[in-house]
């Protein structure tokens, strides 16, 4: 169940509190309502969730944006891999942080651990409406 999300590059700026300087590299589907104002940059590269969680689990990125359940991503990473003749080992971390819908059938943000601070503000706005 590959869901593949093209485009181009979206670069936004959110109101965060507390906004550090930087970018956050954001791998998967772009979210809704990403625009907003302060000083974090997040930069969604937009692919598919299987590439987006493989690019995760690889240290390419910090953060995953899917629109599927967990499992389903990790589905697709799987077979991402595969395709490369690679197999994969799912980190016991992996952790997905719904921002809307449910654990089933959500779109949210995929880490490995806790997020960090960027991440967190970013769900935070997300969760809250105050990204739009």
């Amino acid at each position: 169940m590959k869901s593949t999300i093209s485009g181009v590059l979206v670069a936004s700026t959110l109101a965060l509190s507390a906004g550090a300087a930087g970018t956050l590299q954001v791998s998967g589907a772009p979210l809704p309502r990403t625009k907003a104002k302060s000083g974090v940059d997040v930069a969604f590269v937009p692919t598919d969730s299987g590439k987006a969680l493989l690019d995760l689990i690889d240290g390419k990125t910090s953060v995953a944006a899917v629109r599927t359940s967990l499992a389903d991503a990790v589905a697709d990473a799987r077979e991402e891999a595969w395709a490369t003749h690679r197999m994969i080992k799912v980190p016991p971390t992996i952790r997905l942080h719904v921002i809307a819908g449910t654990d089933a059938s959500a779109t949210g943000l995929v880490t490995l651990g806790e997020p960090s601070r960027e991440v967190a503000q970013l769900l935070a706005a997300l969760r809250n409406g105050e990204v739009r």
